[in-house]
């Protein structure tokens, strides 16, 4: 029986080789099952933590999902039609690094609209 509660994310490198053996990121799927297992475990979960697991969880709809790390991040990267999207959620107004894959930024005000506009 699986349950879905958990997303694992694998960190990919720029060529699009996918490196199981690194860090991973996971993401819990469902933002009210964050609440409470943080609650359960007495923890404070940030708002952005929140919503870029809710972005992975859709995005994990269309493809596969990963993460990649460096000197900068990209929070999720989309692996569809066998091209790498990178999509970096920002809750707070900071200036973006560059980043090594196609990426978009996802704020507070394009986050709704994104998410109302993936196509399934």
């Amino acid at each position: 029986m699986h349950l879905f509660i958990l997303k694992v994310l694998y960190w990919i490198r720029t060529d699009g080789r996918v490196m199981s053996r690194k860090n991973k990121k996971i993401h819990v799927t469902d933002p009210f099952l964050y609440d409470a297992l943080a609650r359960w475990v007495r923890v404070n979960i940030y708002d952005e933590q929140k919503v870029e697991s809710v972005v992975s969880s859709h995005l994990n709809r269309i493809g596969e999902i990963f993460y990649w790390r460096d000197s900068t991040e990209v929070d999720v990267i989309l692996r569809h039609k066998d091209k790498l999207l990178g999509f970096e959620v920002k809750w707070t107004v900071k200036t973006p690094g560059r980043k090594p894959f196609n990426t978009r930024i996802l704020d507070r005000k394009t986050i709704p609209i994104f998410l109302a506009s993936i196509k399934w």
